[in-house]
C-alpha cells in the first residue's frame, strides 16, 4: 500500500502513539456532546465515515482484509461501539461521565486477549481491571447516571465493543491501518445510514440548518478521531502485545473531563 504509514508509525515509541491517540480521543467525547444537541447521533456518524472513506480511498483503493471480516468489525465498531456511546450522549448523559464509564472496555480487552491470544494479564493489571469496575459501579449512583440509567448501560456496552473491536484489530491483523479505516469507515457509514433512515427525521433540515461548530465537529472526528487516532491504534493493535498498549486508554479521562469542564462547563463534584 502506497503512502502508508506504518513505516513510519514503527519509528516512533509505541507507548508515545498511543498517548497520542488517548489526547485525540478524549477532547473526542467533549465534541461528540457538542454535535449530538443539534445533528442526530446515527446521522452525524454516516457524515463521519462517508467523509473519512472519501478522503482514504484514493489512496488504498482495495480493502486490506477480507470484506466479511471487515464488515464484522463495521457492526461492531460503527453500530455497536461508536452508535452505543453518541446515542448514550444524545440521551443526555454527561461527556464526563461517559468517558470515564468507557474505560470499562480496558478490562473487558484485557479478559479477552486472555482467552483469544493467552496474553497472561500481570498482578498491576489485575489490579487495575478491579479498580476499573469498582470505578463503573461507583459511577452509575451519581446524579447524572441515575437520572439516565439506559444511558448509562448503553455506555458500559460500548465499552464492551471497545474491546471486541480491539481484539478484531489483532485477529484480522490488517497490513495496512489506514486501508483498514477507509474500507472499515464504508461499511459503517452503510449501516448507521440505514439505522438513521429508519429510526431518524429531518436529514436534509439537520444537514441545512446545521451550525459551522457542527460542520469543525465533523472534520476533528473524521480526521483527527479516525484517521489518526484509529490508524494508530490499528497500527498498535496488530504490531504490539495489547496488555501493553491497552492500559493507556485509561488516561483518556484525564483529557475528556478537563475539555468537559472547560468547553462544556460541565461540573466536577464528589456527588
Amino acid at each position: 500500500y502506497k503512502h502508508d504509514m506504518n513505516r513510519f508509525l514503527a519509528k516512533l515509541p509505541p507507548l508515545f502513539l498511543a498517548f497520542i491517540a488517548v489526547v485525540i480521543w478524549g477532547f473526542n467525547f467533549v465534541i461528540a456532546t457538542i454535535t449530538v444537541k443539534d445533528i442526530a447521533p446515527f446521522l452525524m456518524l454516516s457524515l463521519r465515515f462517508l467523509l473519512v472513506f472519501i478522503v482514504l480511498v484514493p489512496f488504498y483503493p482495495k480493502p486490506p482484509i477480507p470484506l466479511r471480516q471487515i464488515i464484522a468489525m463495521a457492526f461492531i465498531f460503527g453500530f455497536c461501539h461508536l452508535g452505543s456511546m453518541f446515542l448514550s450522549l444524545y440521551m443526555g448523559l454527561s461527556s464526563s461521565v461517559c468517558i470515564v464509564v468507557d474505560q470499562i472496555g480496558v478490562p473487558f480487552t484485557i479478559l479477552l486477549a486472555f482467552i483469544y491470544f493467552n496474553e497472561k494479564p500481570n498482578m498491576l493489571e489485575i489490579i487495575g481491571i478491579i479498580l476499573a469496575i469498582f470505578g463503573t459501579f461507583f459511577l452509575a449512583n451519581t446524579p447524572n447516571s441515575i437520572s439516565h440509567p439506559s444511558a448509562f448501560i448503553l455506555m458500559i456496552l460500548a465499552g464492551l465493543f471497545w474491546a471486541i473491536y480491539s481484539i478484531q484489530l489483532k485477529k484480522f491483523n490488517s497490513k495496512s491501518a489506514l486501508a483498514l479505516v477507509a474500507w472499515l469507515s464504508l461499511f459503517s457509514f452503510f449501516i448507521t445510514f440505514t439505522i438513521s433512515l429508519i429510526f431518524e427525521d429531518n436529514h436534509l433540515m439537520l444537514i441545512k440548518e446545521s451550525a459551522l461548530s457542527n460542520w469543525l465537529a465533523l472534520l476533528y472526528t473524521a480526521f483527527f478521531a479516525s484517521i489518526i487516532a484509529h490508524g494508530i491504534w490499528g497500527y498498535l493493535m496488530t504490531s504490539q502485545n495489547v496488555n501493553k498498549i491497552i492500559p493507556m486508554i485509561l488516561l483518556v479521562p484525564i483529557f475528556g473531563v478537563f475539555g468537559g469542564v472547560f468547553f462544556l462547563n460541565e461540573a466536577v463534584t464528589t456527588e
